[in-house]
């Protein structure tokens, strides 16, 4: 018989707290390089900015406000995050809006490129996408998230339904389940099981439309090049390398969602508290490492880092040498 285990994993906790701290800090400096540092980016830096906002409020939902625990290996879990244990939020709903924001995050990233590969593509004057199919893509892209939202609420069971499954099926871990304050459990009906397929082909759809864009973009690069000013070609270059950056860290992301469907799907029992928590981990840590690898390779952050690098031994020079030799004149003579 399979068990399950009802202890708050520690480490996963102390987890949620380190990678929340530590994206407060990089996406905040991030949202501010965006804002004053970027302007030769123009208007696209407000896309990146707010792709940028929606990466830093996922990471806050979910190591802050939601702290998911899962019940391996059943599709069930609870919340002992803020909005759990101080506003009684039910787990399902969190779920849904980290799920919303996730994808939100994709579909942003997708609309990012549109646009940059579009205003090249207006320049070289070939692959113009005509303004009602661009709009009209946004509109599905945005019309996805309530639908989806929908399509996940409907899976959910009743209140009724959920103690009347444990009863039945989980009646060894009935007081367990009592004793939580408040959790959710899934049934692998035909419904979700459609839901579980379409998300996983929104998955592939996402890879295959950002592979394609970018393909598209560093051909269209090559005679852009002879075209215009060296000047305004770095800006174009700049802005791609932002979002080749964001993309091969999402494209890691998405990883970690897959293997976790799969585990889901095969039911895995061994060791499958600790796989499914180290998928969780891998996702939660994307947004931290994108804001890593921005200040590493994009021109922008990696410069402005480099000023401030050179400042510090500029400043020591201007009072007056280290300190030591200020407070000491008389040593640091001899």
């Amino acid at each position: 018989m399979v068990s399950m285990n009802f202890s708050v994993p520690k480490w996963l906790i102390t987890y949620y707290h380190l990678i929340g701290v530590t994206s407060v800090c990089l996406n905040s400096f991030g949202i501010y390089l965006l804002i004053f540092q970027c302007k030769k980016l123009g208007s696209f830096r407000f896309y990146l900015l707010f792709y940028q906002s929606i990466c830093f409020l996922t990471d806050i939902h979910m190591t802050f406000l939601m702290q998911g625990v899962p019940l391996v290996p059943y599709l069930a879990g609870y919340s002992v995050g803020f909005l759990a244990n101080w506003f009684g939020v039910p787990t399902h709903y969190l779920l849904l809006i980290a799920g919303c924001l996730g994808v939100f995050q994709f579909e942003l990233l997708i609309i990012c490129f549109v646009k940059k590969h579009q205003a090249i593509a207006v320049i070289l004057k070939t692959h113009v996408i005509p303004k009602f199919l661009e709009f009209s893509g946004y509109f599905i892209c945005f019309i996805s998230l309530p639908i989806g939202g929908i399509s996940f609420n409907s899976v959910r069971i009743t209140e009724e339904e959920k103690w009347d499954y444990v009863r039945k099926n989980l009646t060894q871990y009935y007081r367990n389940f009592e004793e939580l304050h408040e959790f959710e459990i899934y049934i692998r009906t035909e419904k979700f099981q459609y839901l579980f397929l379409c998300t996983a082909l929104c998955g592939v759809s996402i890879i295959l439309s950002i592979s394609l864009i970018v393909s598209d973009i560093f051909h269209m690069m090559r005679k852009l090049k002879l075209r215009i000013s060296t000047v305004t070609y770095q800006k174009h270059q700049e802005a791609i390398r932002s979002l080749l950056v964001q993309s091969l860290t999402s494209v890691l992301c998405i990883v970690p969602v897959g293997l976790l469907g799969v585990f889901v799907r095969i039911e895995v029992t061994n060791n499958g508290e600790l796989l499914v928590g180290m998928c969780i981990v891998w996702f939660l840590a994307h947004s931290s490492i994108n804001m890593i690898f921005l200040l590493i390779f994009f021109p922008p952050f990696r410069n402005f880092v480099s000023k401030l690098y050179k400042m510090k031994p500029q400043r020591l020079k201007l009072i007056g040498g280290p300190p030591s030799s200020r407070m000491f004149p008389s040593i640091t003579k001899l």
